[in-house]
């Protein structure tokens, strides 16, 4: 059986952060979200200041940013929103996408962004989500349906919010968390936003992203950690350690798979499986990767304002090409409001030069 580490040192130290120590690069990122938005880098996960800094100054960037919705549901008018609201959504995916250990370089397309648009309006219309939505539907068009074949929609929600929920991918029927797995589908390069928000009285928020390009069927890239998953190995922010964790693997066979956690004290954590994909993939819709997803009995909240919280995951035979594996890692919740100093190593005292010896005294 092969075994697949990751692994990471900590020492830590609590100290507050200071909210001047990163005034030049927020605003940095503020002007890209006005304007254009750069990819982010795949994040070193085991590096916590890095990973604070990135949801510090770019998961936190996109809030706030207006939608400027221009569309009238009573009308069918899907409209549009505004380019600082389309890459606010875009810097969201990256980022998830860059946590992920998978390329962050998303970009959206105008064609496929006013699509996704269409299939937001349609949502919103009739108050319902559905990837082939007839034509019977209010503000049907052809746009918006096949928009809503290759899109995450969200229905209650609208932008950067949408994403991270659907990141979340709660609900009794996203227990595969296919559109968790979507969002970080490592192939893809080509996605497309369209949203309804709810600054008109009476109108639902509803959300499209379009996330299956030309790409969906190619070469499998080099992901960081060979899987993928969420939680990922590492550092996380406590706010984003959601109920459900998974694991993807291209083509890997979950079938008798086992999830063990424990805790930095040792303590064993319950980890409940409640989906897996095993060959062949069930006729729904799915993940694009075979995954396996569990509910750990955990609680990251408690690392709000305290120390980080670790978690040792070791998924347990794991079939890839036949051969068993297991993964194991650990994920580290923590407060990215506090920042960890690294204890400086103390220097080694230099050895005390040898005494010469005593010549005897003459009798």
């Amino acid at each position: 059986m092969s075994k697949i580490f990751s692994t990471r040192v900590v020492y830590p130290r609590l100290v507050i952060l200071s909210t001047l120590r990163s005034q030049a690069f927020i605003f940095a990122i503020c002007f890209l979200l006005s304007n254009h938005v750069v990819a982010i880098p795949v994040v070193d996960i085991h590096d916590r200041a890095a990973v604070q800094l990135l949801y510090n100054d770019v998961y936190q960037a996109s809030i706030g940013i207006n939608s400027q919705w221009s569309g009238d549901v009573k009308n069918c008018d899907a409209g549009n929103t505004s380019v600082a609201y389309k890459n606010a959504v875009l810097q969201r995916i990256n980022y998830f996408r860059s946590m992920s250990g998978v390329d962050a370089n998303i970009q959206f397309n105008a064609d496929f962004n006013s699509k996704a648009q269409a299939a937001a309006l349609m949502m919103s219309a009739n108050s319902n989500l559905n990837h082939h939505p007839p034509v019977s539907w209010d503000c049907y068009s052809a746009d918006g349906a096949e928009a809503a074949g290759i899109s995450n929609l969200g229905l209650g929600t609208h932008g950067y919010q949408a994403i991270t929920l659907l990141m979340e991918d709660h609900g009794a029927e996203n227990t595969l968390v296919g559109h968790r797995s979507w969002i970080y589908y490592p192939q893809t390069q080509t996605m497309g936003t369209g949203d309804v928000d709810s600054s008109v009285f009476g109108v639902r928020p509803a959300h499209a992203t379009i996330v299956q390009d030309e790409n969906v069927f190619s070469t499998r890239p080099v992901t960081r950690d060979g899987f993928v998953s969420w939680p990922p190995p590492g550092y996380v922010p406590f706010q984003l350690v959601f109920k459900r964790w998974s694991l993807s693997y291209a083509n890997a066979d979950f079938s008798n798979t086992t999830i063990e956690m424990v805790d930095s004290k040792g303590s064993v954590i319950n980890a409940n499986i409640i989906d897996r994909s095993a060959p062949p993939i069930r006729g729904r819709l799915t993940a694009p990767e075979n995954t396996i997803v569990w509910e750990p009995s955990v609680n990251p909240e408690v690392a709000r304002g305290n120390s980080d919280i670790e978690y040792l995951v070791t998924v347990d035979n794991v079939l890839l090409d036949g051969v068993p594996t297991t993964f194991e890692y650990t994920v580290t919740a923590f407060d990215p409001s506090i920042i960890v100093d690294p204890v400086d190593p103390v220097d080694p005292v230099d050895p005390v030069d040898p005494v010469d010896p005593v010549d005897p005294v003459d009798p």
